[in-house]
């Protein structure tokens, strides 16, 4: 161990976490493309939860099927390279390997009604997982993060980083590993929230 290290605290195996707000002629470009898809899942009332889940869990425009990309199905060309766009900018900055490139695995459009909110949980064996705020007024339920360490729940040395927060912020986009556990709180205002959430597979290849 070198000297300089003697007596310090060092903050081995921090998680990564990506975040940036959309501005300008982009943000307007994304909005408009995901506003047809809300508009189109309001009027044919389309919404729906997913099987099983809590009776105040938030709706879905996948009903549950993590299989679906709703970005696929709509064609939202735009959306899509914005997201690309910026796991590619994550993954530059993380050193990942330049034989990895990022493709949807799925993504789904989220709404959270006043007294919704989404239990914690993990995207599975996916790699990066994310979420864009379309629609929020920031007080309508933050994103929870807790720490991948989870025994720093019931210890003492950790216990102040077992969680973090996140306010939702409409425009901005926020990527982190699958595998970190995730929720958000009730909204306990009287608007509703939409987001975009979506999930990404690092395969090995060439970036086109």
């Amino acid at each position: 161990m070198d000297n300089h290290t003697e007596g310090y605290v060092m903050p081995l195996f921090p998680t990564p976490l990506y975040t940036y707000k959309l501005e300008d002629s982009l943000y307007t470009a994304v909005q408009t493309e995901l506003s047809i898809a809300v508009t189109d899942l309001y009027s044919n009332d389309t919404w729906d939860q997913a099987p099983n889940w809590s009776a105040t869990s938030q709706f879905l425009s996948n009903k549950g099927d993590f299989t679906e990309s709703i970005l696929n199905r709509k064609n939202m060309e735009t959306v899509s390279s914005v997201i690309m766009h910026h796991c590619l900018a994550f993954m530059k900055i993380q050193n990942v390997r330049p034989n990895y490139k990022p493709g949807f695995e799925s993504s789904w459009l989220t709404l959270t009604k006043p007294g919704l909110s989404s239990h914690i949980h993990d995207h599975g064996c996916s790699h990066i997982s994310g979420v864009y705020w379309f629609n929020t007024n920031g007080d309508d339920g933050d994103l929870v993060l807790r720490n991948s360490f989870k025994a720093l729940v019931c210890n003492p040395l950790g216990a102040d980083n077992a969680e973090a927060q996140f306010s939702p912020e409409q425009g901005r986009i926020v990527l982190w590993p699958s595998y970190l556990d995730h929720g958000v709180n009730e909204n306990k205002t009287s608007e509703d929230r939409i987001s975009l959430s979506f999930n990404i597979i690092l395969e090995t290849g060439q970036v086109v």
